[in-house]
């Protein structure tokens, strides 16, 4: 390989992709903490558990695994369930204020 492709290739492989996603308050306030706590970022705990999966580390790989059987067997709706509870209570709340206009 040229030096001019090693260059490049080496640029690619260290390019940084950004990846968004969300996930509940109580979930994302629990991993904020027990990184805090061990004075570790959300993005290098994040970017570590994605580096051990691409490399098939297999513990990683079985979590994946059980994550794909819990959503294939509906415990995934469930959670959803959750918040619909909570955005119908929510609902009812407001519904029910007594600082509502009728």
């Amino acid at each position: 390989m040229s030096i001019d492709k090693q260059a490049v290739y080496v640029e690619r492989v260290l390019q940084k992709k950004s990846t968004h996603f969300s996930m509940t308050t109580d979930v994302h306030t629990g991993f904020k903490v027990a990184c805090a706590l061990r004075s570790l970022s959300m993005q290098e705990v994040i970017e570590e558990f994605a580096s051990l999966i691409s490399q098939g580390n297999t513990g990683m790989l079985k979590l994946l695994d059980r994550i794909q059987e819990e959503n294939l067997m509906g415990i995934k709706k469930e959670k959803k369930m959750k918040i619909r509870e909570v955005n119908d209570i929510y609902t009812i709340l407001e519904q029910e204020s007594p600082l509502r206009d009728e």
